[in-house]
């Protein structure tokens, strides 16, 4: 997979798209703060089964660091029966319905024969989906965490949600859906958000010292296809 303008990262179980005209630091403040709230969300709830809770910790502890977030918003969309779907019609839908950031620069990492290649591949896979005991049908549950960093430090993410009977296995972001397999409907919670110039930058020391070391085994930049990339 090629994107031809910005960078694509595996981010701690996020898929975060990087806007090619951001600075090194700003890179690295979207990186490790978005890495930063999810470890210690993950570590208050879990994002597959409580994951209303598992966001509001995300956004919490991303207050903590100094970051403000003016627009937020959950909301659900239903599909209907007997539809085939894959990952660009689900977020074309959701974008259209509430979302009010485009998802086009993430779009290509979703289109058919893109996808993700080995480490990236797997370790989304585990952080994404999770299969839950179901008697003889299983019943898996998908929790997607993508976001959008722009040219200054700011960042756009959405979290989608939903359950369905159709077994899932490889790469997630080539799946296709049968609508008529999902339970109930597609939920989806998103926010914008970037740094307090004020407060932030008091906290930033804070967030590379607990971070920096421990980002090689959460930090893969996708789009090259290589896990040693370093912003």
């Amino acid at each position: 997979m090629k994107l031809q303008h910005d960078e694509a990262w595996l981010n701690g179980g996020q898929l975060l798209c990087l806007d090619s005209g951001m600075s090194l630091e700003h890179k690295q403040d979207v990186l490790l703060s978005s890495l930063y709230g999810q470890l210690l969300a993950s570590a208050k709830s879990d994002k597959l089964g409580e994951v209303a809770q598992w966001f509001e910790s995300y956004k919490r502890a991303l207050r903590k660091l100094g970051w403000d977030m003016p627009r937020a918003l959950e909301f659900s969309d239903r599909f209907p029966g007997n539809l085939t779907i894959t990952w660009p019609d689900i977020l074309k839908v959701l974008s259209r319905n509430g979302v009010p950031f485009s998802l086009d620069a993430l779009m290509s990492i979703f289109q058919p024969g893109n996808g993700l290649v080995e480490p990236a591949r797997s370790r989304f896979a585990k952080q994404t989906v999770s299969c839950l005991p179901d008697g003889s049908t299983p019943l898996c549950q998908v929790a997607l965490l993508i976001g959008f960093g722009h040219s200054s430090p700011s960042m756009d993410v959405l979290l989608v949600h939903f359950r369905t009977r159709q077994p899932l296995a490889g790469d997630i972001t080539q799946t296709v859906f049968e609508s008529s397999q999902l339970e109930g409907q597609v939920h989806a919670i998103w926010m914008s958000a970037c740094p307090d110039p004020w407060i932030y930058p008091d906290m930033r020391e804070d967030v590379l010292d607990t971070l920096i070391g421990q980002t090689d085994q959460y930090w893969v930049r996708v789009d090259k296809g290589d896990g040693d990339a370093q912003p």
